[in-house]
């Protein structure tokens, strides 16, 4: 999968969770900083960006963390475990 088509799904998941107008963030756009989102709302999107993708995030990639996501690290982070074949089936 291009980067690109990642990057408009969770545009998409974030535009649901968060209820954000999906054209007014970038890969550079902070979850917490610039959409607002709480650590709740992270684990959410997490949860149903691994459902979305066949993927399996490890609670160290986004536990504790949530202060410091952004956009391009949830593509970074799919495109990874895409690309190492961890996928769920």
């Amino acid at each position: 999968m291009e980067r690109q088509e990642i990057f408009d799904k969770i545009k998409d998941i974030i535009g649901m969770g968060l209820e954000v107008e999906k054209v007014d963030f970038s890969e550079a756009t902070h979850l917490r900083d610039d959409l607002g989102a709480d650590s709740l709302d992270v684990f959410d999107m997490g949860c149903e960006i691994d459902r979305e993708f066949g993927i399996k995030t490890e609670a160290q990639e986004m536990e504790g963390r949530w202060d410091e996501i952004t956009v391009g690290y949830l593509v970074d982070l799919v495109q990874k475990k895409m690309e190492e074949g961890r996928v769920t089936e």
